[in-house]
């Protein structure tokens, strides 16, 4: 009976020290986000951190890896930071690194961050979206579809027309002559010579490629519903341009072979992510018989322009062979 008393009071004894060593309730796991800019234009870099308050004894995982939080792709997830707050919980703080290859107001969706207690129990954390304005390189008074003015023909008084008629006549006589005399004096001589160099107007790359987009634009295919017509259109004339500019031929690529080709060329990594980002839309309407929406369809032709725009020699980037594959 002694021993059954001492071992009740032994048993109540460690209750009680159970009790004074449980650890006091803490305040629950919170998430916030933010990024260092709130607009920024077409290829540039958003920092984006995400900040997870949590009790000591909370585990935080790193997020599953993610190539999109919203509208933005990630370009570089950076390792945990774990430090502590003033009331004695634990602050682990998530940095991305993120970049949008379309404009128009879009939005970073935060990511799922698990977590797991001292207890076991798993739970999930997610933030709220933050909205982000992406601008496009074009410059503001030049809009992508807006149509050049064509050039205003050369006016000749009418009262001239019957005084030029004998010029005109004479001229084409004396050319005549010459042409005769030309290949009867080569025949002659038998000597072969080299052609005089002839000076050709220079048309470049952009140049040709904008004029197809004017041209698909004026067809107006977004605006009747021919996506399929019209996004084929587009993806043609960027593979152009693409191969004119670049020297190889992206018209016999796929989409991802003809964005690593860039990228092994020494181009710049956000050029190539745009290239591909357009003609991945382009291949999804083309060949998946995806839908755009009728804005999508507007921004697809902006997005081809400042393609144009950025592969110009006087904005076209070139990075360092060995650098050519990072980020």
């Amino acid at each position: 009976m002694r021993y059954l008393a001492a071992l009740l009071s032994l048993t109540v004894a460690l209750s009680g020290a159970t009790a004074l060593a449980a650890p006091s309730p803490q305040t629950p796991p919170t998430v916030e986000s933010f990024a260092d800019v709130d607009r920024v234009t077409v290829g540039d870099r958003v920092n984006y951190t995400v900040v997870v308050r949590h009790p000591a004894d909370t585990e935080v995982e790193l997020p599953r890896a993610a190539s999109l939080l919203g509208d933005l792709e990630v370009i570089e997830t950076r390792p945990l930071a774990i430090g502590d707050d003033a009331d004695g919980s634990k602050v682990t703080q998530l940095n991305y690194v993120l970049v949008a290859f379309r404009t128009g107001p879009l939005t970073i969706t935060p990511p799922v961050i698990p977590l797991t207690q001292s207890n076991g129990v798993r739970q999930e954390l997610t933030g709220s979206p933050l909205p982000i304005q992406v601008d496009s390189v074009l410059p503001p008074d030049q809009p992508a579809t807006e149509l050049r003015d064509l050039k205003p023909q050369i006016a000749f008084p009418e009262e001239s027309a019957a005084s030029i008629a004998p010029i005109l006549i004479g001229v084409g006589v004396a050319a005549a002559i010459l042409l005769v005399a030309a290949v009867w004096l080569r025949r002659r001589s038998r000597i072969k010579s080299e052609p005089a160099p002839v000076d050709l107007i220079s048309i470049t790359p952009e140049e040709t490629a904008r004029a197809e987009l004017d041209r698909i634009a004026e067809l107006g295919l977004g605006s009747q519903g021919r996506y399929r017509e019209y996004y084929s259109s587009i993806a043609v004339c960027i593979r152009h341009y693409i191969t004119e500019r670049y020297g190889f031929a992206a018209v016999a690529l796929t989409t991802p072979e003809l964005e690593a080709r860039m990228v092994r060329l020494g181009l710049n990594r956000w050029q190539a992510r745009l290239v591909g980002g357009l003609l991945s839309e382009c291949d999804d309407v083309v060949y998946a018989r995806y839908t755009p929406a009728p804005e999508r369809a507007k921004a697809v032709l902006t997005m081809a322009y400042e393609i144009t725009e950025m592969g110009a020699p006087s904005r076209l980037t070139l990075v360092a062979p060995g650098e050519a594959g990072k980020v």
